[in-house]
């Protein structure tokens, strides 16, 4: 049996295999991944570039629609519609305002215009006459009823009271009297004697030739009334 040496083996029978290996199988297949590489990524950087493309149109498309649509309308009607709108409403406003504030003022005029009518028509028709009634009517017969009636009336008022107070003293003095009289009865003393009332504002006398000689035991009072 043929035995070979290792270095022999590996030289002239691994070496050539490998180098067949690689250069019928390996480099083929290598080639054939890389153009197969290079053709997905052709392919999907064409699909990448295609599929960009598409969603830039169709943002396009919608950005148009959109326009067309909703912005177009939008600024006709802005520009066409509201904004004369605007204009009117705020001349409108305006001219209301300065109406307002005319008719405030015209307002203002004739209320005081009114209110010095009415002032006038008031003094002469209610204050004058009124002044008149009371200095020419009321007045004298205030006077009058004051001079007639009621100092008068008050005076015999008053004397009345004076009276009424004089018929009461000299019922009280003479209750007292009374009083002592039958206290001095049952207990048999003395009798004194009793001041004699009189009219209140007049000197308490005996009249006569003794009417200078005032009762004992009262005193005399003045003799100017009040």
């Amino acid at each position: 049996m043929l035995v070979l040496p290792r270095v022999a083996l590996w030289r002239y029978v691994a070496v050539p295999v490998a180098a067949a290996t690689y250069r019928w199988v390996l480099t083929p297949v290598g080639h054939g991944l890389a153009r197969l590489a290079r053709g997905a990524g052709k392919v999907l950087g064409t699909a990448f570039v295609l599929l960009g493309r598409g969603l830039l149109l169709l943002a396009r498309g919608v950005g148009r629609l959109l326009r067309v649509l909703l912005l177009t309308p939008a600024v006709f009607l802005y520009r066409a519609v509201l904004t004369p709108l605007g204009r009117f409403l705020a001349a409108v406003g305006r001219e209301l305002v300065d109406a307002h504030a005319v008719a405030w003022r015209v307002a203002g005029h004739v209320s005081r215009a009114v209110g010095r009518v009415l002032r006038l028509l008031a003094h002469h028709l209610i204050g004058r006459p009124a002044a008149w009634f009371y200095r020419g009517v009321c007045t004298p017969v205030g006077h009058l009823v004051r001079d007639a009636l009621w100092r008068p009336a008050r005076k015999a008022a008053a004397e009345a009271a004076r009276a009424v107070s004089a018929a009461l003293a000299a019922a009280r003095a003479i209750v007292s009297a009374a009083r002592r009289d039958a206290r001095r009865a049952l207990s048999g003393g003395p009798r004194e004697p009793e001041p004699v009332p009189g009219l209140p504002g007049r000197a308490r006398n005996l009249g006569g030739a003794a009417s200078r000689q005032t009762v004992p035991g009262a005193a005399a009072e003045s003799e100017i009334s009040p």
